[in-house]
């Protein structure tokens, strides 16, 4: 805490000497005790690993240099992280938490998700309050199901005139990580492009026998 204090030390009593008279002089002796600067840390802890779409919990920590929590909060502190998540610790409380939802999606393989404090308000008491720098990462792992199936339609217009062109469209339900190439029992290709859900090809409808 912000403290700087004195110290006065006061004679109070006298003996031996062989004086005639010892008196007491002065107000005795004072003493500045300058103030030591207590760094106190906010440590930035997520869990480690977790499925997709399942709970990732965000716990912010208030700890001394040896490491050791920190208690004496007398008012809340608000640590908001880069993701818009806020963590609030309370009077007298160490820590807080907050919970986030991994995310699901319907691409293969494993992501990580990782995130870091923005901003810390509150804790004005504190000599020297440092919010954490280190971002702390989790590992989501692919769970492959029904919800992370996408689906590919075909659609065409249901009539055209003779020696027009008809015109293919496929679709995806979700957009593609990578280029897709669909091939046609007619021997044409569509290709989507990545980021993108549609794609066409274009043929001579049949002419007038």
């Amino acid at each position: 805490f912000i403290d700087k204090s004195t110290q006065t030390v006061q004679i109070t009593g006298t003996a031996g000497g062989n004086f005639e008279k010892l008196v007491v002089a002065g107000d005795g002796a004072t003493t500045q005790i300058n103030d030591t600067i207590d760094k106190v840390d906010v440590v930035l802890t997520a869990t480690k690993t977790v499925g997709e779409g399942g709970e990732i919990v965000y716990t912010a920590t208030l700890v001394d240099k040896d490491g050791k929590p920190v208690t004496n909060t007398t008012g809340p502190l608000t640590i908001t992280l880069d993701n818009k998540q806020v963590i609030t610790i309370g009077v007298n409380e160490s820590s807080g938490t907050v919970s986030a939802v991994a995310p699901d999606d319907v691409y293969k393989g494993d992501q990580t998700v990782t995130t870091g404090i923005e901003k810390v308000t509150g804790g004005e008491h504190f000599e020297n309050l440092v919010p954490g720098t280190d971002k702390v990462t989790t590992v989501v792992t692919d769970t492959p199901g029904t919800d992370n199936t996408t689906t590919v339609t075909l659609s065409a217009p249901t009539e055209v005139s003779e020696g027009g062109k008809i015109t293919y469209t496929a679709t995806l339900s979700n957009k593609a990580d990578t280029d897709v190439t669909l091939t046609l029992d007619n021997k044409q290709t569509i290709t989507i492009k990545a980021g993108e859900t549609v794609g066409t090809v274009i043929v001579d409808a049949p002419g007038d026998d």
